[in-house]
């Protein structure tokens, strides 16, 4: 299953992680890193997975943000 990305996650990878690379680096940096997270805990219909210090939200197989863990 290809991983799909909402806008929202797009901007805030750019923001947070880096400004470059287009969507489908986008996808391929975060498929590789869910393959090797470790999946924190899931709530209200959203799976947290972690890893590399990125904490990644996804709905269905669909990203809908990341953010800097801080723990």
């Amino acid at each position: 299953m290809k991983l799909t990305l909402t806008r929202h996650a797009i901007t805030r990878f750019k923001e947070r992680i880096t400004n470059e690379g287009n969507e489908d680096f986008i996808r391929d940096f975060v498929s590789s890193e869910l393959t090797v997270a470790d999946h924190l805990y899931s709530c209200n219909g959203r799976d947290y997975y972690h890893s590399s210090g990125i904490t990644f939200v996804l709905i269905d197989g669909c990203l809908i943000t990341l953010f800097l863990a801080t723990f």
